[in-house]
C-alpha cells in the first residue's frame, strides 16, 4: 500500500488537501481490513510518522513457508522493514513478556530469507529489545531503538548480508514451529 498522510504537510490548494485526506482514509481503510492489533497500528504509525519510513517498506504479516527435514508449515512475521530489496529488521508485536519471545524473533531471522536478517525488535507498543543478530547483542529501551529510514539507509551501505549454514537451520526452523504453538494453538487461519 503506498498512501499514507505525512504528518506536517501543509497542502498547497484544496484539491491536494482532499487528496492528502483521501490517501490517509484509504490507507487506514487498509489496515483495519488487515484487522492488526493496536500494538501492530502504534508500531506501523510510528515508523511512518517518526522514523520516515514509507509504507512500501513496511511488510505487514508477512507469511513465509518453512521446509524442515520432515515438515513444512507456514509463519506469520508480524512487521519487516526492507530497504533496497533487503529485509533489515523483523519485528515481533508481542503482548506478554518481551524478552520469553528473544529467542524466536533470532531462529525467524535466521531461517525466513536465504541471508540472515541482521536485526529483529520485540516490542509491546511502548517497551522494546533490540537484537542484533550476528552478535546476539540486546538493547532494551522504547520504540524510538528502531533507527529512522536515513540511519538504516547508512547501516545497509556498510552492510555484508551472510548466509546462516544449512546444517543448522533445521534447529532454528525447529524453535520457530514450536514458538508456533505458543502464538497460534489452533493453527495459523489465512
Amino acid at each position: 500500500m503506498s498512501f499514507y498522510l505525512p504528518l506536517g504537510k501543509i497542502p498547497e490548494n484544496p484539491e491536494e488537501r482532499d487528496q492528502l485526506i483521501s490517501a490517509y482514509l484509504e490507507y487506514e481503510a487498509y489496515l483495519d481490513s488487515l484487522r492488526l492489533s493496536n500494538i501492530h497500528r502504534r508500531v506501523i504509525k510510528f515508523l511512518l510518522n517518526e522514523r520516515g519510513y514509507s509504507p512500501a517498506e513496511i511488510e505487514i504479516n508477512r507469511v513465509f513457508s518453512i521446509q524442515l527435514e520432515d515438515l513444512k508449515f507456514d509463519t506469520i512475521v508480524d512487521l519487516i522493514l526492507k530497504l533496497n530489496n533487503k529485509r533489515l529488521i523483523l519485528i515481533i508485536c508481542a503482548t506478554s513478556s518481551l524478552d520469553s519471545w528473544e529467542r524466536y524473533a533470532i531462529a525467524l531471522c535466521r531461517v525466513v530469507e536465504s541471508f540472515t536478517i541482521p536485526y529483529a525488535l520485540i516490542t509491546d507498543g511502548e517497551l522494546a529489545r533490540f537484537i542484533n543478530i550476528s552478535d546476539g547483542s540486546v538493547t532494551t529501551g522504547f520504540l524510538d531503538l528502531i533507527p529512522s529510514k536515513n540511519e538504516c539507509e547508512k547501516i545497509l551501505s556498510d552492510m555484508i548480508f551472510t548466509l546462516y549454514p544449512e546444517e543448522k537451520k533445521d534447529r532454528e526452523g525447529r524453535i520457530v514451529y514450536a514458538f508456533e504453538g505458543l502464538r497460534y494453538p489452533s493453527g495459523i487461519n489465512f
